[in-house]
């Protein structure tokens, strides 16, 4: 994991740049849902994650660029839309101060994810 910085229209884009996104093949980066572990980590983890996106992130382009790829793998490894939005609001709410470049309440940040 790095930034990624660009200049764009005389600013700077502040983003995520993950070399595994790079790679022809799948790499196995959260755990899946069924996996040996109880469901509130598995959305806490996919909540921290955001978090840490949202930390990295100036903008609604680059946030919404790396966190969408994580809510698609997330639900392809068995999460639940609606328990995945509770989550995602809570830290919203509790960490509103890290979201304040990226959208103005939860539903700027559920359409910029979902």
């Amino acid at each position: 994991m790095d930034l990624q910085i660009k200049i764009e229209n005389g600013k700077f884009s502040v983003g995520l740049f993950d070399k595994r996104d790079s790679f022809n093949f799948t790499i196995v980066r959260m755990p899946h849902k069924c996996s040996n572990l109880p469901s509130s980590i598995f959305y806490s983890a996919i909540g921290a994650e955001t978090l840490r996106i949202a930390k990295a992130s100036n903008n609604s382009v680059s946030f919404s660029s790396s966190v969408r790829p994580l809510v698609h793998r997330m639900n392809s490894q068995g999460a639940n839309e609606n328990k995945l939005k509770s989550v995602l609001k809570k830290f919203f709410n509790s960490h509103n101060v890290y979201f304040k470049d990226i959208a103005n309440d939860v539903e700027d940040l559920f359409s910029l994810i979902f």
